[in-house]
């Protein structure tokens, strides 16, 4: 239904109770149908509850649960995370490749170039409990920033940079008004 109401033009936000969208369907499955529908423009506020309603035709207004969600990496999506740090890098000068945010691609996210010095790399994110080993980038030519949402990183390269999740929620919250609004909205439903 969201996916109907998003094709005729209206904003769409499907929030839930759930940590995950068809929770009885296998978690591929599950995680791809998401995908498929924020490719769309579908938002999606899990793990919901409800605390309050509001006045005006959206209906009620819904809180992060703080006792089971108290962290922003809990409630982005992959994806969103994904454009978190493609600000954050853009902010430090560096510039995305668009057409290098390949789906099918399970080294990096996407390719970056800083313009003022020349210098290209890549990035890589993990979220949930996923570690990243810097000895698996050391081969690599370029640069190489990793950032992994729980901070779980193991081993050494010279050429790997770790960003760490307390600079991007600083960034996250100096950047509040400008970043796309369901960053906003999550920073506001967990009192960020």
């Amino acid at each position: 239904m969201a996916q109907a109401y998003r094709r005729f033009g209206s904003r769409v936000t499907v929030i839930g109770d759930d940590p995950r969208i068809l929770s009885h369907e296998d978690p591929d499955v599950a995680d791809e149908i998401r995908r498929t529908l924020r490719e769309e423009g579908v938002d999606f506020v899990l793990a919901a509850a409800r605390t309050f309603a509001i006045e005006g035709r959206s209906g009620d207004f819904y809180r992060i649960n703080a006792e089971v969600f108290s962290d922003i990496f809990m409630i982005l999506s992959p994806e969103e995370t994904e454009d978190l740090l493609f600000l954050y890098l853009q902010n430090l000068g560096w510039f995305v490749i668009s057409n290098s945010r390949k789906a099918d691609s399970t080294t990096f996210e996407y390719l970056i170039v800083n313009p003022k010095t020349r210098e290209r790399a890549i990035t890589h994110i993990k979220t949930g409990n996923s570690s990243l080993n810097l000895n698996d980038y050391a081969t690599i030519p370029q640069k190489v920033f990793l950032f992994q949402s729980n901070g779980i990183y193991s081993g050494d390269a010279s050429n790997v940079t770790c960003i760490h999740r307390n600079d991007l929620i600083s960034f996250l919250k100096a950047s509040r008004g400008w970043v796309p609004g369901v960053f906003d909205k999550k920073m506001e439903m967990l009192g960020m």
